[in-house]
Formats: C-alpha cells, structure tokens, sequence
C-alpha cells in the first residue's frame, strides 16, 4: 500500500559530497538546494531545528493550487519528510485541509496515498541524515504530473505557482508509514505570495547548514540575508509560508 515510498533508517549516503546547481534561502532556518534535469526535480531541503534533542521533526516545501491568490495551503501539494523517532520518511503530501493527517477517515494533510491508495508516486525520498540541530532530507520528483491523480497539483517549472514551506514537529506516536505532521502555531503572511520558478537559476543562499557538502557548498548570494530571503524578492519576509510548529 505504501509501496511509493522506500521509508529507510537515517544514513549518510551521500550529502556529505552532494552539490546541486541551485540553493534557495527559503528562511534563516530553511534552505533548499536543487536540480532539475528534464522533468525531474531532485531536492535537498536542510533546515534548523529549535530543538536539536527531539527525534521526530519534518522539513516541507510545495506549491499552492491554481488560481491561488497567495500562498495557500489548503488545496496544494507538498514534499514532506523527516524523522519519526530517529526512522526517516519521505513522501508527497496532498493538503486536503488545515487538520492533521486522519488516516482512517482519508482527511487533512496527508500522503498521497491516503486520497487514492496510490502504490506509484511522482515523488520518492532518496534519503535523509541529521546532524547536532541540522536536518536534511533529499527527495526527487517528477514535475508537471498531477499527484494522485487530482488536477491542480502538478508542480510547474515557470512561476505560475506560489510557493509554500515549513518546518515543525511530528507527532511521536505516529510511523514513518503514517507519519503525523503536526499543525503550526506561527506563520508568515500569505501574501502577497512568492512565485518560484524552479526552470530558472536560483541562488540566494550563502552556503550549507553544514550537511550538504559538509558546509563547503558556497553559491552565489546575496550580501544580506533578510529575515525570509527568497530568490528574486530580497527582502520579502511576507511571501511565503514559513511555519515553525510550537514547542
């Protein structure tokens, strides 16, 4: 049932000497680095964690549904990956509402699978590790392709999207085959929204939290880094979900 996911124990398999030809600070705590070769998006999102003691933690990024005038969660899909007690999953999440994942009813922030008991995903996670207060979780995805089958949520290579993120806590009586993202407490503004376009350069990052690359990856960057440093808005602390779930 869960066959679209390879769920495996942390490890270092390779971020340590992986470089990617993109790098988007997304926070001052949340930075994604990435590829795109084709239709294929492959993706580090390393971030900060407010408590480098909790096992079970989940880095998020994804887009709003068409038509949305902001970044809006409601409606939109994500990549959604983390630790469950020290157990590292990944999958692509479809955000059917503002409510924690109810597996049995199929409703809220969920995987995929819970809509359509998908066994074949556009999304896989490739692997993940952590590191004193640093995580990172590296996921690949086939861009344009509606997730489970629901139109409107197929991620664009253009900036005809808002793009959304977040980082916060998971619930530690979840599985990494029901892994229960826990809801935020605080959030930036949703709008105006942010338009990332993912077929163009981005480089707003000024190096690794110290995973990828081992903190060596240096990438073109600004001189500043703004409270939320997005690419092509410098200074734009409002255009973006940027959401910290609550100790």
């Amino acid at each position: 049932q869960q066959q679209q996911q390879k769920q495996q124990k942390q490890q270092p398999a390779g971020l340590g000497s992986a470089s990617f030809a993109n790098c988007v600070a997304l926070s001052p705590n949340l930075q994604m680095h990435y590829t795109v070769e084709g239709d294929m998006l492959d993706m580090v999102l390393e971030g900060k964690l407010r408590d480098p003691t909790a096992d079970s933690w989940y880095l998020s990024y994804g887009y709003s549904p068409e038509g949305a005038r902001g970044s809006e969660m409601v409606g939109g899909s994500a990549l959604l990956g983390g630790l469950v007690n020290g157990a590292c999953f990944g999958y692509e999440y479809y955000l059917d509402g503002e409510l924690e994942c109810n597996y049995e009813v199929g409703y809220g922030s969920c995987p995929s699978f819970v809509f359509d008991g998908a066994a074949v995903s556009s999304a896989s996670l490739v692997e993940c590790e952590k590191s004193g207060d640093t995580l990172a979780i590296r996921m690949t995805k086939r861009l344009g392709v509606d997730e489970a089958g629901i139109p409107g949520t197929a991620w664009p290579l253009d900036s005809s999207k808002f793009a959304m993120w977040a980082v916060g806590r998971v619930d530690d009586a979840s599985t990494i085959e029901r892994p229960v993202a826990l809801l935020h407490t605080t959030e930036t503004p949703r709008s105006p929204g942010l338009k990332l376009a993912l077929g163009e350069p981005q480089n707003s990052c000024t190096g690794s939290f110290g995973i990828v690359g081992r903190g060596e990856q240096g990438v073109p960057g600004s001189d500043e880094v703004a409270a939320v440093a997005p690419p092509s808005s410098p200074g734009g602390a409002t255009n973006a979900i940027d959401a910290i779930d609550g100790m």
